[in-house]
């Protein structure tokens, strides 16, 4: 069997949503399995597939720190301690380069900073204030898994990330046997690059494959 797990990007799935699922359907009913490894909480997902229908068997959510199976009940979460998350929001919402921050609780968000958070995530003005903000929270708090994406700053437990938990969740399951493939956006999913990886956005060498769409790897992943 082969285990294709991809993220959940717009370059991946939104652009051709309708064919890519056709895709996945197809690779899924020939024997295979397909998960979803992504940033994105499990409402964001949902309102992008807007009720169609994905065979997918897991979905790896918030940058590892939950795991949905394929009927959306949560069989792994990691939090980020609960006594940061207070002290992390006022921090960020406290600079004038954020536009604002958001409690995930890993089905969707909230502004509630007094329970606890599988993901914070603030809305940056300023890449370069946002990477210095970066740095002073990993300084500051110890057991942060903190980057910079496009357009926001994302916080999870430094216990959790995409490939940590893919691990956890291959194992557990006893898949780690299989053939796993990786379908990655860019340099954000570097840790998915030890499996037989394929990018559509980045020229990094860690990456095995480098391909301009998700259907080109599927095609590939398919033959190999």
């Amino acid at each position: 069997m082969k285990i294709l797990v991809s993220s959940f990007s717009d370059i991946v799935f939104v652009n051709e949503l309708d064919k890519n699922i056709e895709l996945v359907n197809k690779f899924v009913d020939d024997g295979n399995m397909f998960i979803i490894d992504t940033g994105k909480n499990i409402s964001n997902v949902n309102s992008i597939l807007n009720n169609k229908e994905l065979k997918c068997s897991y979905y790896i959510c918030n940058d590892g720190a939950t795991i949905f199976d394929q009927f959306l009940n949560v069989i792994y979460r990691v939090d980020i301690d609960k006594e940061y998350v207070r002290p992390i929001y006022n921090a960020l919402e406290s600079s004038k380069y954020i536009d604002y921050v958001k409690i995930d609780v890993s089905t969707g968000f909230v502004s509630d900073y007094f329970r606890s958070a599988n993901k914070i995530v603030a809305k940056y003005s300023n890449r370069v204030v946002a990477q210095k903000i970066e740095e002073a929270l990993n300084e500051k708090f110890h057991g942060l898994n903190t980057y910079v994406s496009n357009n926001f700053i994302n916080i999870t437990s430094s216990k959790v990330s995409k490939a940590k938990t893919l691990d956890y969740l291959l194992n557990y399951y006893n898949l780690s046997d299989n053939k796993v493939y990786t379908v990655c956006k860019n340099d954000n999913d570097i840790s998915l690059a030890k499996y037989n990886s394929y990018v559509i956005e980045s020229n990094n060498n860690k990456f095995l494959h480098h391909v301009n769409s998700f259907s080109e790897a599927l095609e590939k992943i398919t033959q190999d």
